[in-house]
C-alpha cells in the first residue's frame, strides 16, 4: 500500500504503561496509530499532551509532535486474567489544547480521534473541514476512573459519531451490544466492532458483515485494536474497497498480537501483506 502522499494526524495521549513493579513502556493509541501510519510511508504528525517524565520522545523521531504540555504523563496499567483486561489510571495528563490548531487539522487528509482518558471533547469530530477523513476510536470517551483508579465504562454523546467516516470500536468497549446496530442505523456511517476471537463485524450502508478472525497465537494484545483501526483507514482511504480494507487490518492486528508492545511495528519491513 503506498502511502507517501499521506498526511495523517493522531489526537490523544501518548501514554506510559507500567509493566511489573517499576518497569514502563510506551502506549496509547496515539503511539500505535502514528508509528504504524509513518512506517507505512505517511507524513505524521500527533496532538497531544504528556509531562518531562516521558522517557520515550525518542521513539517519535521523524513525527511532528504538538504537546500542548502537561507537569505528568498519563500512566495505565492492565491486569490481564484468562484474555479479560482489568485497566487502571494511575495517573493523567492535563488535557489536550487544540483550540489555536484547528485550521492546522484541515490540512490533513486523514485525522484520528483516539482518546484514551476523555482527554479532548467529541465535539472537535465536527469542528474539522468534511473535506477530511475522520477516523474515531472512542473508547476513551467510554471511560471513567473509579476511585481505587480501575477504569470502568460511561456513556458518551453518540450523536458525534455522525461526523466520523470510520469509527473503530471493540465489543469489550460497550456493555449494550444492541447499540452498535443502533448507532449504525442512525448515526455511524461506517462501524467496525473488533471481537477477538469471534473476529470482526462491520456495520454500513444498514448492511452487516461478519469477517472471521485470523488464527494467532497472541502474546500481548495491547494495541491491536488501534493498528487494526489505523491500517483500516489508510487501506479504505487509498482503495475505496471496504472488504478488502478489512482483511488487511486484520492481517496486521493478528500478526501484531505476536509481539510485546510497540515491537510489531519496529518488526513491519520483516512482513509483506497485499
Amino acid at each position: 500500500m503506498d502511502c507517501g502522499d499521506i498526511k495523517y494526524c493522531a489526537i490523544g495521549h501518548v501514554c506510559m504503561d507500567k509493566v511489573g513493579e517499576k518497569n514502563y513502556i510506551p502506549g496509547g493509541s496515539a503511539a500505535y496509530a502514528s508509528l504504524l501510519a509513518h512506517k507505512l510511508g505517511c507524513k505524521v504528525s500527533i496532538k497531544t499532551s504528556y509531562g518531562p517524565d516521558f522517557p520515550f520522545v525518542s521513539i517519535f523521531d521523524d513525527i511532528e509532535i504538538g504537546n500542548s504540555g502537561s507537569e505528568r504523563t498519563t500512566i495505565f496499567c492492565n491486569d490481564y486474567n484468562h484474555e479479560v483486561r482489568r485497566q487502571f489510571l494511575l495517573q493523567e495528563a492535563e488535557k489536550i489544547q487544540v483550540d489555536s490548531d484547528l485550521l492546522d487539522f484541515n490540512e490533513f487528509d486523514i485525522v484520528h480521534f483516539c482518546p484514551i482518558a476523555d482527554e479532548f471533547s467529541a465535539r472537535l469530530i465536527s469542528m474539522v473541514s468534511s473535506k477530511v477523513f475522520k477516523l474515531v476510536t472512542p473508547q476513551g470517551w467510554l471511560r471513567k476512573k473509579n476511585q481505587d483508579m480501575s477504569i470502568s465504562s460511561k456513556s458518551m454523546d453518540w450523536s458525534m459519531l455522525a461526523h466520523a467516516d470510520i469509527v473503530v470500536m471493540s465489543r469489550e468497549d460497550l456493555e449494550d451490544q444492541n447499540i452498535f446496530q443502533q448507532l449504525v442505523t442512525s448515526r455511524v456511517k461506517c462501524l467496525a466492532v473488533t471481537m477477538g476471537n469471534d473476529g470482526v463485524r462491520v456495520y454500513s450502508k444498514k448492511n452487516i458483515k461478519h469477517y472471521p478472525a485470523i488464527p494467532s497465537k497472541p502474546v500481548d494484545t495491547t494495541g491491536a485494536g488501534d493498528i487494526f483501526a489505523t491500517a483500516l483507514a489508510l487501506a479504505y482511504y487509498t482503495s475505496g474497497n471496504l472488504d478488502k480494507s478489512v482483511e488487511y487490518a486484520q492481517k496486521l492486528a493478528s500478526d501484531s498480537v505476536r509481539y510485546r508492545g510497540l515491537d510489531f511495528i519496529t518488526n513491519l519491513d520483516t512482513f509483506r501483506y497485499e
